[in-house]
């Protein structure tokens, strides 16, 4: 039977659509309401979403106070803003602060020859090398080294030289011997002339008086003793007493050319640096480092001092063996005290995880009880020889020098001596006929023949080959000799890495290494690797064909194959994987070549090689892109011969950034014009002598005032003060985040639970209890006291944050800062206090048995603003906060009323499927009737007419 297809019926006429719709309609009532009530529902979830955040934001301002320490908030004001300035952070010290800016830092800067062009003309170098001033060959000692590392007392010392002249010289200001001596030397009203000798200082009448040069301490100050040259000449000098030897309050990171001292710094109590036998029978391990105890806890921190490295000792072998200091003040002197037992001898040796024994010179044995070790502090302003060939040292002193004026010198120098005291030693002994100094670039050494000859001039001896001034047996046909650079060691398993680069360090990270058979493995340096050492046992660690090592020149690591006749033909590769430890270790890349080239050579002397050709614009590029650690450009001076000049600027500001220059095939004629300088600061008091002096490798000065960063733009000679002072302004900011949050909370509830009674208007919320309860609470919470808070203020309306009409409230900013005027801690606690009671972290469930205490915290001090954090977690946490759960709930109510919807649309789509049968069947009974109808009344007709 076909179907209705149009809403009206076919026989009936009846309008079945309609009347279907109709009766649907009637039955869909109870999925208008539950639409309607998801309406009421989602208005509610958005009204809750609302007071969470709202919620949120005053939680956020109320944690403010402890999180940001918003009470400990200060300000820096300085009295001369255009010589220092300062940035104060939370918790810095309140008070009044002086400083006297005695220089900003300034980089090293170096100006060439001039040159005919820039781009046209050849130099006719073939190499050029740049490398840190490390590599020099003397220094500029701190007087902060001298008297066994209690430094030199500043102040004024006044100098009378023999023709009766006198004159006071400043010395409130120094820092170096080098700033001592040009005191000195450039005095004016007297004439003096200063100079170091060894470890001391020596000062020579030049006056030409008959009368006695003398010198004395200013009043108040005790600064011509502490230099040694305090009284009066003898033939017109002074020869100062010892001011540089090893002392208790000398630092073990000043030895050595400051490469320091190694020790084992791995965690445990098996970490000893190096053994002791002493002559009764006894072994002891020495351990230098963190000491540890059987629970793996510090229980001694690794010493730092030569006093500290005494006791150590002391204490590690029962009083056995004591540490003295050598008689020329520049070693160490291990003394067995213990009563020999047969035949032992006194020995210490290194431990193979340390290179304690060995950087302190120790190492040895001896049978009368005393070991003298080697030198580990150079003389004044000079270097150790032991570091020279890259730490090979010398092991030869002889000398055979044929002068040009054909006189002949045989002599032998001190090869453990310090490099000032052998330049001076050939000097000596040749009579002043050959000198030896030191190169312009303080890398090389230089033996000039003075006599004036015309002869050859011959330098023989294994001493000289050593030095590397020695010549072919024929000689020179030149009154100079120049060394190469002497490869001052200055990287070693010792050095800090935190040192490199300038003081920049080289970070933490991962690379991959690649050995020569291609076998991959990957290093992580992360910040226990403190130490060069560190490194190279991390690469070396991995199980690769592959070692690493200081390399031949004290200057860099280097990575080769362990054992290049059994090495693979792959080349060496390193890679940064994470950070930048490769590359700042000089590391990264791939080998040049295989066989013997196949090496990474991460040393820090750059070399480029050049063609003769090259012009002034092309060295100044090839320099730019080799990361020489300078910035290279060129200049016009505006002559007009030779205008162009090479410019090389030291990428790194103060001493870190100096460098020296070399230059093979050409002499650029280099000359410094801007020494490299730190900046320096007297703190403290308005005498720079009895000021505390400070200096940094930047204008920025971080460390002088805790949580305080100071900035100087300029030198003065009046003292500036820095006042600390407490930042109201950032407080009442706070609070006023604090009121405002509250307030829009609050107002918000009202409207979200109000009813008008005139125009019966509902909230959404209207008799939530979530809503209502949250109100209340905080009501109660910012009214309420302070838990645990004693003293004068322990509630927010005493300190400025009362109550106001329409649930609000309102803050009187001056009354806040009178009570911070009275009470500053009381008010932090009144808001911020913040203070666990004491709990057991384990609980015994029974004996013997412990499990951790899970149980909640609780608190014996908590500020208001602190309450409200706790307060405001209980609402808004994920799990099981009021809110979150009230969310909830409504998400299950909508869920529960979408799903009723769908049962209704189901039921309705039947019903409509029910009542289209019905009609239908209505349709086709009626048809049937129709037709019956029809047969009746054709059935009468036919009777009527036969009737008839």
């Amino acid at each position: 039977m076909s179907g209705i297809t149009s809403g009206i019926g076919l026989v009936s006429g009846l309008d079945t659509g309609s009347l279907i719709n109709q009766l649907l309609s009637i039955e869909a009532r109870p999925r208008q309401l539950a639409q309607q009530r998801i309406l009421q529902l989602q208005s509610q979830q958005a009204a809750l979403l609302d007071l969470n955040s709202r919620l949120s934001t005053l939680k956020t301002a109320a944690a403010k106070f402890r999180s940001a320490r918003v009470f400990q908030a200060a300000t820096a004001t300085s009295s001369n803003t255009g010589v220092l300035t300062a940035r104060a952070q939370p918790g810095a010290p309140l008070g009044s602060f002086s400083f006297l800016v005695d220089r900003v830092v300034q980089s090293q800067q170096a100006l060439s020859r001039g040159f005919v062009d820039r781009n046209s003309t050849g130099l006719g170098l073939t190499s050029v090398t740049i490398e840190s001033a490390q590599a020099r060959l003397d220094r500029d000692t701190e007087l902060a080294m001298l008297n066994g590392g209690e430094g030199v007392s500043r102040g004024r010392v006044i100098v009378t030289d023999a023709s009766g002249a006198s004159a006071t010289i400043d010395l409130s200001r120094v820092a170096t011997v080098n700033e001592v001596l040009e005191a000195f030397n450039s005095a004016q009203g007297v004439r003096v002339r200063m100079s170091v000798q060894g470890d001391r200082f020596v000062l020579t009448d030049i006056s030409g008086g008959g009368g006695t040069m003398s010198v004395q301490s200013g009043s108040g100050y005790s600064t011509a003793a502490s230099l040694g040259i305090e009284g009066a000449a003898v033939g017109g000098t002074i020869n100062g007493e010892r001011v540089l030897s090893l002392g208790d309050s000398l630092t073990l990171a000043s030895l050595r050319d400051g490469l320091g001292v190694g020790f084992n710094n791995a965690v445990g109590n098996a970490t000893a640096d190096f053994t002791v036998r002493t002559r009764d029978g006894s072994t002891y391990n020495v351990d230098i480092g963190n000491i540890y105890g059987d629970d793996g806890q510090l229980t001694a921190s690794a010493v730092s001092t030569i006093g500290q490295l005494r006791q150590r000792i002391a204490d590690q072998t029962q009083g056995k063996v004591t540490l003295d200091i050598s008689s020329d003040g520049r070693g160490f002197r291990l003394v067995d005290t213990s009563e020999p037992t047969g035949s032992d001898s006194f020995t210490i040796t290194a431990n193979s995880t340390s290179t304690a024994a060995t950087d302190l010179g120790i190492v040895g044995s001896s049978g009368d009880g005393v070991i003298g070790g080697t030198a580990v502090l150079a003389a004044i302003n000079s270097t150790l020889a032991s570091n020279l060939r890259g730490g090979q040292g010398l092991t030869s002193g002889v000398f055979s020098i044929t002068a040009r004026d054909a006189s002949v010198h045989s002599f032998s120098i001190t090869p453990t001596a310090s490099v000032a005291e052998i330049l001076q030693q050939i000097s000596a002994s040749t009579g002043g006929k050959v000198t030896a100094a030191l190169s312009s670039n303080g890398a090389s050494i230089v033996l000039t023949d003075t006599t004036g000859g015309t002869g050859a001039f011959i330098v023989e001896g294994d001493g000289a080959t050593q030095l590397g001034v020695a010549t072919a047996p024929a000689g020179v046909q030149s009154a100079t000799i120049t060394s190469a650079r002497q490869q001052h060691r200055y990287i070693d398993t010792s050095v800090l890495l935190s040192s490199l680069n300038a003081g920049r360090g080289v970070g933490t990270g991962r690379f991959e290494i690649f050995d020569t058979r291609g076998i991959r493995a990957e290093v992580d340096i992360a910040s226990d690797s403190r130490t060069i050492g560190d490194v190279i046992q991390e690469i070396n660690s991995r199980g690769l064909d592959v070692r690493a090592r200081v390399n031949d020149n004290g200057d860099g690591i280097i990575i080769e194959p362990r054992d290049l006749s059994q090495a693979g033909a792959a080349k060496i590769k390193v890679n940064d994987l994470t950070g930048t430890v490769a590359r700042s270790l000089n590391i990264a890349g791939e080998a040049s070549g295989s066989g013997e080239q196949n090496f990474i050579n991460g040393s820090y002397e750059r070399t480029i090689e050049l063609s003769a050709t090259d012009t002034l614009d092309t060295l100044v590029t090839r320099i730019n892109a080799g990361r020489m650690g300078v910035i290279a450009s060129v200049i016009n001076d505006g002559s007009s011969a030779a205008p162009f000049r090479l410019r090389l600027t030291a990428r790194d500001t103060g001493a870190a950034g100096a460098f020296t220059f070399d230059s093979v095939g050409a002499d650029m004629g280099l000359v410094t014009t801007a020494e490299a300088r730190n900046a320096r600061v007297f703190f403290g008091s308005d005498d720079p002598a009895r000021a505390v002096m400070l200096n940094s490798t930047t204008n920025t000065f971080d460390s002088v005032i805790d949580r305080v960063s100071v900035d100087i733009t300029g030198r003065s000679d009046d003292p500036v003060t820095l006042t600390i002072g407490r930042d109201t302004s950032a407080i009442e900011s706070a609070v006023s985040d604090f009121v405002n949050a509250f307030n829009s909370l609050s107002s918000r509830i009202g409207q979200l639970t109000a009813y008008n009674s005139e125009t019966q208007a509902k909230g959404v919320l209207l008799g939530d209890s979530a809503a209502l309860e949250l109100r209340r609470a905080i009501f109660t919470t910012v009214q309420g006291r302070a838990r645990g808070v004693e003293g004068g203020f322990f509630a927010l309306s005493q300190v400025g944050v009362t109550s106001a009409q329409g649930g609000q409230l309102q803050f009187d900013a001056a009354k806040l800062r009178a009570a911070l005027e009275q009470d500053p801690e009381g008010v932090a606690s009144v808001f911020a206090a913040f203070e666990q009671a004491p709990r057991d972290e384990r609980i015994e469930v029974s004996p013997g048995i412990f499990v951790n205490n899970t149980a909640s915290a609780e608190y014996s001090r908590l500020g208001v603003a602190e309450m409200v954090v706790q307060l405001a977690d209980r609402y808004l946490s994920p799990s099981d906060g009021l809110l979150s759960r009230r969310r909830q709930a409504i998400d299950g109510q909508i869920r529960f009323q979408s799903s009723r919807i769908g049962q209704i649309d189901q039921r309705l789509v039947r019903r409509r499927e029910a009542l289209t049968r019905q009609f239908a069947n209505l349709e086709g009974t009626l048809a049937q009737l129709q037709r019956q109808s029809a047969s009746l009344s054709g059935l009468s007709a036919s009777v009527a007419s036969i009737r008839r």
